[in-house]
């Protein structure tokens, strides 16, 4: 993936659960209308090549209601990452949409999920440490598995 690409994301088409279009700045402005958390998170597909990867920016406000939106892409063209570079774009990408999100509404508490297990003996567990760090020196609360459901459910679900 190419990061001078990242600002591009933001100017495509954006989707609602319900597959509607948005843009990404009626997704901000529906965030600035309500009082919600704000949760982050990206995964992609390996299963074909050019791979896919899905962004998502779910807002729940607990006992009310609870939305998404995403978006999907192929940002590798042909090319096959490996699991430690598609897990750090995959994290790359969230703490940027994120801080994004941030920059329109900066007392908005947002939280990046990465679809990242943290145990060792898993393929991603050796990149765990690095990239939750990543995260939080990006200022975000950040979230591994087996409760990253805006990465490990929504984005998996969105890149399939």
């Amino acid at each position: 993936m190419q990061y001078n690409d990242l600002p591009k994301i933001l100017a495509k088409s954006w989707f609602c659960s319900s597959k509607t279009e948005i843009s990404f700045y009626s997704i901000i402005e529906q965030i600035s209308q309500k009082e919600c958390d704000v949760y982050v998170g990206a995964d992609s597909n390996p299963s074909k090549v050019p791979f896919v990867m899905a962004v998502s920016v779910a807002i729940i406000k607990k006992g009310e209601f609870a939305r998404y939106f995403y978006i999907k892409f192929k940002p590798w063209k042909n090319s096959k990452p490996t699991l430690q570079q598609r897990l750090q774009d995959e994290v790359t990408l969230s703490c940027f949409v994120a801080d994004q999100i941030r920059a329109d509404l900066p007392n908005r508490k947002i939280i990046v999920h990465a679809d990242i297990n943290p145990d060792l003996k898993t393929a991603s567990g050796k990149f765990a440490k690095q990239l939750q760090s990543y995260i939080v020196g990006c200022g975000f609360i950040a979230t591994l598995k087996p409760m990253s459901w805006a990465a490990s459910c929504i984005a998996d679900r969105c890149a399939g």
